[in-house]
């Protein structure tokens, strides 16, 4: 502007005789149209296209990820074809057979010598006055008052054996109540209670209040016809017969007061047995250390436990500081929070009845043997080869599984060893729990085994991608050979596409078990840019045979992504290949002290949104699963549902540590149809889950499906609500799948389309 009003200048100088010229009125300048911009209504858009919902009712099968296993026996279709007192073969409806065995006893002998199933239910004799099991391995028979000498007896092999309390008070009669009998004050403030189960008879003195001084031994007159007792290295009682042959066992005496909580184990100290050979006989002694007794702590009733037990099969428990009880009634596991220890159980399988045929599924049941020592909170644990009689015993791992009250363990490597090993006497198992010194997690176990044999379906081969293949498309089509089951059973596909390398760790991804060999994995599930591994399982109802493990790269080859054709038409670029089209804006650049830095924004027309939800992980500093309010995250991504298995790994190596860490997930559950909605999951370690940020779930540790302990939230069709859920992992395996089920009926694993907020610094998946 400065130039051009000096040339004019220069011109007026340049010509003097013009200056008296007078110029020309100026026109008034047009009316401005301007707008103030601030002053504009907004511009109507048009409704965002909302994505579809995903079905309300998936024709797949995901019961198999529900954390419960099933077994080929059906117990109201299979017929029994031979039974004995530990074991059970069945031929079921597909042709297959199930053997079933137990560490508790089955079956007994009736009179006839036919085999039965045991009935611990207690009937009176009208001669004898004495209350018996109806069918019982123990023979188990207790007095009509509590003062007779032979107050509870049992009998093996025709050899009896009795217990009957010295001086105890006259009169007090046996108050049955199906397999218990209880005498009410016995002594002082003391009852004596009494349950069968299917292996043992255990007995409880009960002490309601604090006994008086010097009083922490009870003396029992034992009858032994036949049979002589020993007090063992182990602190258990064993009576022999004349060739030295175990009969019955006592377990270690055990004592308990009422100070337990949920979280909290009562106090718990042992006791001893002693023997006293006298002219009438033997007496039996069971003492309590009275100055634990007496302790201001000991919260009352008081429990004392010497128990009659079936002499079973091998099974121990060691404990991590050296002690190890035998065949003592239950495999004990996990932490009973005392002096920082452990326990871990040993036991043998005999598996000669399967010498010669196929197994195709294996599958042991746990039972928590409870008691006031024992917690109910679900826990995890695992089961091993059993390698040497000691707590460290521990070889291959071959199931994880989650034991509340009970647990089951079934895993394709478990199958594969008792396979390898049938026809074989001697097989050992080691079982541990969860393996944390200051949490409650003791049980003790009784076990079940189903093993099935016959014909499991072959393994699915390849139709397509091609293995180590690119795929250009986020909604490959997977798709395999379909197989034939020799039993002549329906074959189910199970497909599973992973970011781990095994297509079962890391981000998981499950069709379901369906009909069609062919899967075309939904929208929102993969990501452009990331590697996955999958895997077909065949499914013949219950067995499942997996497959090869397969390996697809999602590259929509979207941007600069390798060599293409590509036709630029002024600012845009088409690739020819794929029919991208980009198109870039500079913004401005400044100059700093590492270079010139700046802003450009890129558009790819076939770049879609990533899909599902934000999740967040932390390291867990205060090793407590709650995440600090100023806390940044280590990672965050996005990920297409809750379904993630890192094993004993970490999902952000080297980031962060195998142990002590919480992921959380947070975007929308949109609702396919209208009803009240529940929301569990299979998890380990603990499990929060908020829906509308109202909590719905909140279990400290470790569960198959509940939703007995989830809180309904009713939604409308299509409505959609926050949700977040929280993941802490402690130690051991870390997975959680999510599951939610409305108006009874199960909708799917994670069957939701959330868009979550995407935070800055979101990484891909892999």
């Amino acid at each position: 502007m400065r130039a051009t009003i000096a040339a004019l200048a220069f011109t007026l100088v340049a010509t003097p005789t013009e200056a008296f010229a007078i110029p020309p009125s100026p026109e008034a300048p047009p009316r401005s149209t301007a707008v103030d911009a601030r002053g504009l209504p907004p511009l109507k858009g048009e409704p965002a296209r909302q994505d579809p919902v995903a079905p309300a009712d998936p024709k797949a099968d995901f019961s198999s990820l529900a954390g419960q296993r099933r077994s080929h026996y059906d117990p109201r279709r299979s017929k029994l074809v031979s039974r004995s007192m530990f074991t059970e073969e069945y031929e079921n409806p597909d042709g297959t057979r199930s053997v079933k065995q137990s560490t508790e006893p089955l079956n007994v002998k009736d009179a006839s010598g036919v085999w039965r199933p045991i009935d611990v239910s207690l009937e009176t004799d009208t001669k004898s006055k004495r209350a018996n099991a109806r069918l019982h391995p123990l023979s188990v028979a207790f007095a009509e008052s509590a003062d007779d000498s032979r107050l509870v007896s049992v009998e093996v092999d025709g050899k009896r054996a009795s217990l009957g309390l010295e001086r105890a008070a006259t009169g007090k009669k046996a108050k049955l109540n199906g397999s218990r009998a209880i005498y009410t004050d016995v002594e002082p403030e003391t009852d004596l209670e009494y349950e069968v189960t299917a292996g043992s008879v255990k007995e409880t003195i009960k002490l309601k209040r604090r006994p008086a001084p010097g009083k922490s031994t009870w003396r029992f007159r034992l009858g032994t016809d036949g049979l002589t007792p020993v007090v063992t290295a182990q602190g258990t009682v064993e009576l022999r017969d004349a060739n030295g042959a175990v009969k019955i066992v006592m377990p270690a005496v055990e004592a308990w007061d009422s100070s337990g909580s949920a979280d909290r184990p009562p106090a718990v100290t042992t006791g001893s047995y002693g023997l006293e050979n006298t002219a009438d006989g033997w007496i039996l002694t069971a003492s309590v250390d009275e100055r634990w007794l007496r302790d201001p702590a000991r919260t009352y009733p008081v429990s004392v436990d010497p128990t009659f037990t079936l002499w079973t099969p091998e099974w121990y428990s060691y404990k991590s500081d050296g002690t190890y009880y035998y065949n003592d009634g239950g495999l004990r596991i996990g932490s009973p929070m005392h002096n920082g220890t452990l326990w871990r159980g040993l036991f043998r399988m005999d598996l000669t009845s399967l010498a010669g045929k196929n197994v195709i599924g294996a599958r042991f049941d746990v039972n928590n043997i409870r008691d006031a020592t024992t917690v109910d909170r679900t826990w995890g644990a695992n089961l091993w080869i059993g390698t040497a009689f000691n707590f460290n015993g521990v070889g291959a791992h071959l199931a994880s599984t989650l034991v509340g009250q009970t647990g089951s363990f079934s895993d394709t490597r478990l199958t594969s060893h008792v396979h390898g090993f049938r026809g074989q006497s001697h097989v050992w198992f080691s079982i541990s729990g969860y393996e944390d010194p200051n949490i409650w997690t003791y049980k003790r176990l009784g076990l079940t085994v189903y093993i099935d044999t016959g014909n499991a379906p072959p393994a699915a081969t390849l139709v397509g991608p091609a293995d180590q293949s690119v795929s250009t498309s986020l909604t490959p089509t997977l798709a395999v050979n379909p197989v034939t089951d020799a039993d002549g059973d329906a074959v189910s596909y199970c497909f599973r596409v992973a970011t781990g390398t095994d297509a079962n760790s890391g981000v998981v991804v499950d069709s379901g078990c369906q009909s069609s060999p062919t899967w075309t994995v939904p929208i929102g599930v993969l990501q452009d840019g990331v590697q996955y591994t999958w895997q077909v399982r065949t499914s013949s109802g219950i067995t499942q045979t997996p497959g090869p493990v397969w390996r697809v790269k999602i590259d929509q080859r979207i941007g600069a992504r390798g060599p293409a054709p590509v036709d630029s038409v002024g600012p845009l670029a088409v690739n020819l290949a794929n029919g991208n089209v980009t198109t870039s804006v500079a913004g401005p650049t400044f100059t700093t002290v590492g270079g010139t830095a700046g802003v450009s924004m890129t558009y790819n027309s076939q770049q879609q949104d990533n899909k599902g939800l934000q999740a967040s992980y932390f390291v867990d500093l205060s090793q407590n699963g709650n995440i600090n309010p100023s806390q940044q995250p280590v990672l965050i991504r996005t990920e297409p549902q809750v379904n993630v298995d890192w094993g004993v790994g970490s999902p952000f190596a080297p980031a962060m540590g195998v142990d002590w860490f919480v992921a959380r997930w947070e975007g929308y559950f949109q609702a396919p149809v209208a009803g009240t909605y529940q929301f569990a999951g299979v998890h380990d370690d603990s499990l929060k889950i908020w829906v509308n940020n109202n909590s719905v779930y909140d279990q400290p540790c470790c569960a198959g499906v509940n939703y007995s302990v989830a809180t309904g939230v009713a939604l409308s069709a299509g409505q959609r609500v926050p949700i977040k859920v929280e993941l802490a992992e402690r130690t051991s395996a870390a997975y959680h799948r999510r599951r939610g089920a409305v108006a009874d009926r199960a909708c799917g694993l994670a069957a939701h389309d959330g868009r979550p907020r995407i935070a800055q610094g979101v990484d891909a998946l892999g």
